[in-house]
């Protein structure tokens, strides 16, 4: 699976040179839902088992899409996807939740385990910096989590946007877990 370090210089090239993928794009970012709860319960050994199962998940759920599948890090992946509508972003975050949903992984909790996801979509990837669009999946993430967590949320680039903070700046932060 690609990593954080692809960002940088893979996604980050393609972002900002969208000769094979320009229109409009989506940016996903997807949290499993109380991981540390479940590597506590389980062990890690248990839990990077999970990790794997919830990376093919999400690979199959992009399967045919002009699209990267990302480990970001700890329990939390990005997914990019070149040339998606508004319309099908949304499905492909409900999608993804009810697939893992689906999986059926026993949590700590007699449940199974879950993901949340945050999406941001964009008309073009020239209009909005890379950095720009993983906080705003990141905040659209903040707010599924809020809402109960197994759900996707999806907010769109503002109308004026700009670019943001450089890449490794924004990698010193941290999301909701």
């Amino acid at each position: 699976m690609l990593n954080r370090r692809f960002i940088e210089t893979g996604l980050a090239e393609v972002w900002k040179y969208p000769v094979r993928a320009s229109g409009q794009a989506a940016l996903f970012m997807l949290d499993i839902d109380n991981f540390k709860k479940y590597n506590d319960f389980y062990g890690h050994l248990k839990g990077d088992d999970c990790l794997r199962q919830i990376a093919a998940t999400l690979k199959k759920a992009f399967d045919g899409y002009n699209s990267y599948v990302i480990r970001y890090g700890g329990e939390e992946f990005i997914a990019v996807v070149f040339l998606v509508e508004r319309k099908l972003t949304l499905e492909l975050g409900d999608k993804i939740c009810r697939m893992v949903e689906n999986e059926a992984l026993p949590n700590a909790d007699g449940g199974v385990v879950t993901v949340s996801v945050g999406m941001c979509h964009m008309p073009s990837t020239v209009d909005v910096s890379l950095t720009e669009c993983i906080q705003i999946a990141d905040k659209a993430l903040y707010e599924a989590k809020k809402g109960g967590k197994n759900r996707a949320v999806m907010l769109d680039v503002p109308q004026q946007a700009h670019d943001a903070a450089p890449l490794q700046e924004f990698f010193g932060s941290t999301t909701i877990s």
